[in-house]
């Protein structure tokens, strides 16, 4: 069973101020946090979901909402 990991990034930078949304074992809940929390903070931070394998060393960006400033496909290094 994979495991979901949202995180959100300030302007969609992975080195600027970063938080965790959710972590677990539904992608629909998670993707769903994921697209709320990004329109509760108004654009200011992009919001990615990772999935993890089952024994959590392999991991790949399922989803991505950008920051509203920036456009971005994925969240990047400032």
């Amino acid at each position: 069973m994979s495991t979901y990991v949202v995180i959100a990034y300030r302007w969609g930078c992975t080195n600027l101020h970063q938080y965790l949304v959710y972590a677990g074992p539904d992608r629909t809940k998670a993707e769903a946090l994921a697209h709320s929390e990004n329109d509760d903070r108004g654009g200011k931070y992009g919001v990615a979901v990772y999935e993890f394998d089952t024994d959590g060393t392999g991991y790949k960006e399922v989803a991505y909402w950008g920051a509203g400033m920036n456009n971005e496909e994925h969240p990047s290094h400032n």
